[in-house]
């Protein structure tokens, strides 16, 4: 099991407000893009049909009010013009060809609702999202991905956990109760209840309040099933505020009755090998994330950056991206990725060796002023020459960054041959 240092309370509002707040910003923008969503999954009402064209008791197409105005104003005119020329088209039907060539076209029809299915990535689980409230189905969360609705008075988010190592107890109500941060004042053995998944297996529903209003919160009512699919345990659920509930209710059913995860798993919480490199991680300990770089791009194998962090607060960043190996600079890949992943100017420049997966690496601490006192920045960046990338790591900590490091970085492998 890796252990982590426990975050101080100020990166919170430092570093974590420095990535992980303008990231999740960017990511939520409109623009971005997410290859995760099938967008070919939008769901409109059919265009209505044209109407038939009102026609004369004579069988003829009727010309338009605005184009008999026309034809008193200069019919003698045309007449004459259509006589000298011996033309065949009739003036009602070239007036008609004229008024259609300017009229823009009518907009499509929209629906009240919008309806994406949100696919994950990394374990392949899919369910569809109700717009509104949910309209950014933009995710970079790994083990655990959120949705928001605009006014943050709603929420639908999944969790993936690995089967506990101690089978004993209600294991159902211990996972959505860690997935939530539900209090032990609350009562969930009364809320409880069964249903069958999209995926045939039975899971265990609950729907239960959480008051807040003591402590300067909301009154939240959340309805959320946790079911074991695939050798893993899923945690499904969505909450809103007690006001907001009957508005919302809707969109959170069809998350929870659209799941579906595949019948065997396709990853494991703590084991990133995705774009065929390797680290691991202890999910107990660390919420993982992916972004691209830059930060509202996705991710790919040509660039981006996995985020951990402890109970909101960065701890450790991951980057990469193809560089021809003669262009690579471990210097001026921590400076870059510091920078631009951080907003951290470089410290004492990479001068110290080491090895990471037997590929020599360059290591620098950089100390970072917050609030009245400092944290570490102990930083590596190393060259796999397998798929032509270079990565750069940094880990965050009061006391020694470098020995928080080191179980990561001895679960690093160039190549895995992942997706």
């Amino acid at each position: 099991m890796l252990t982590a240092t426990t975050a101080p309370a100020r990166l919170l509002a430092g570093l974590a407000a420095l990535l992980l707040l303008s990231a999740l910003a960017a990511a939520c923008a409109a623009d971005n893009p997410n290859i995760n969503v099938e967008s070919n999954e939008y769901f409109r009402p059919p265009a209505p049909e044209r109407p038939e064209p009102v026609t004369a008791t004579n069988g003829e197409e009727e010309a338009p009010a605005s184009q008999d105005a026309a034809e008193e104003d200069d019919g003698t005119e045309m007449a004459e013009q259509q006589a000298e020329d011996d033309s065949t088209i009739s003036i009602d039907d070239e007036a008609g060809s004229e008024e259609q060539s300017q009229a823009e076209p009518a907009p499509a029809p929209q629906a009240d609702d919008v309806v994406r299915r949100y696919r994950n990535p990394v374990y392949g689980y899919s369910f569809e999202l109700v717009c509104p409230p949910f309209c950014n189905a933009s995710a970079n969360g790994i083990d655990e991905v959120g949705f928001g609705a605009a006014d943050l008075r709603a929420v639908v988010a999944v969790s993936v956990y690995r089967p506990p190592a101690d089978s004993a107890g209600d294991i159902p109500q211990r996972l959505i109760r860690d997935s939530v941060s539900i209090s032990d004042a609350v009562d969930l053995e009364s809320a409880r209840s069964t249903l069958t998944t999209p995926n045939g297996v039975d899971a265990v529903l609950f729907e239960w309040d959480d008051d807040q209003r003591a402590v300067g919160g909301l009154r939240v009512h959340w309805k959320g099933w946790v079911a074991p699919i695939g050798g893993l345990f899923y945690v499904v659920r969505g909450g809103a505020a007690d006001d907001d509930w009957d508005a919302a209710a809707d969109a959170v059913d069809r998350v929870l009755n659209t799941f579906s995860a595949p019948i065997e798993a396709i990853a494991e919480p703590g084991a990133y090998n995705r774009f065929d490199f390797e680290i691991a991680y202890e999910p107990a300990d660390f919420r993982a994330a992916e972004y691209g770089q830059p930060l509202d791009n996705p991710a790919t194998s040509a660039a981006g950056a996995l985020v951990l962090s402890d109970t909101g607060s960065v701890v450790a960043v991951l980057a990469w991206e193809e560089i021809g190996e003669a262009f690579f600079n471990a210097e001026r890949a921590i400076e870059r990725t510091l920078q631009d992943l951080l907003g951290v100017e470089l410290g004492t420049g990479a001068r110290e060796a080491d090895q990471i997966d037997g590929r020599d690496a360059q290591t620098t601490i950089t100390l970072t002023a917050l609030g009245a006192g400092q944290v570490q920045i102990a930083s590596w960046a190393w060259y796999c020459p397998q798929q032509g990338r270079e990565f750069a790591f940094h880990y965050i900590d009061e006391d020694d960054p470098r020995a928080a490091a080191a179980p990561l970085l001895a679960s690093f492998r160039c190549s895995v041959g992942g997706d």
